[in-house]
């Protein structure tokens, strides 16, 4: 009956079965139970919201020196270290989103459980391409093709910059001299792609 008018309730369940299931495997790992004692990072606070800049400003500016190293095929000691910073950060970062609050649809999400499916649908291959391809930028070998799929990691930045502005407005209670300089960098970043 299921089929002829196509119900496809059961197969929600299932995947939510599918969920369950994952979680109870993996809550029989001990380095997941202590994870789940770790506190979730309010990024409303003042520790998430400079956590959250500095890995933002990080981002654009090695975005800035990536887009260099491409045009001009620098491949040198320090290049190789700016890769192997960026990737060590970019750790960082992942842990952080991992164990940050998530807001949604004007909800602030708690739950690890809610948070994981949100940022595994919407962010999460936004930066764990750019983290894998990152790692393998070490070798020469690399195209120039897998080298510029890097840059989906401006999905999530521009995501994270319009938080962060949001933040600034809200603390600083002024407007005009932040979308100031959001326009003087937008022109800055539209100048640097045109060049």
């Amino acid at each position: 009956m299921c089929l002829m008018i196509n119900d496809q309730s059961d197969s929600i369940e299932a995947s939510e079965n599918i969920l369950e299931i994952l979680e109870k495997s993996c809550s029989k790992f001990v380095i997941l139970n202590q994870f789940q004692k770790i506190p979730v990072i309010n990024i409303s606070s003042k520790l998430g919201f400079y956590l959250k800049l500095v890995l933002v400003w990080l981002n654009i500016i090695y975005l800035l020196l990536f887009s260099i190293f491409i045009v001009f095929q620098v491949n040198d000691f320090f290049s190789q270290k700016v890769f192997q910073i960026i990737n060590f950060m970019w750790l960082i970062e992942l842990i952080f989103n991992f164990n940050s609050q998530i807001q949604h649809e004007m909800e602030i999400i708690t739950s690890r459980r809610k948070e994981f499916l949100i940022y595994f649908k919407k962010k999460l291959i936004f930066d764990l391409v750019p983290w894998i391809l990152n790692s393998e930028i070490e070798h020469p070998s690399s195209t120039l093709l897998l080298q510029v799929f890097q840059f989906v990691k401006l999905f999530n930045i521009n995501h994270d910059l319009k938080y962060v502005e949001l933040q600034l407005c809200m603390r600083m209670k002024k407007h005009y001299l932040i979308q100031l300089i959001n326009l003087m960098f937008a022109l800055f970043f539209i100048d640097h792609i045109i060049a």
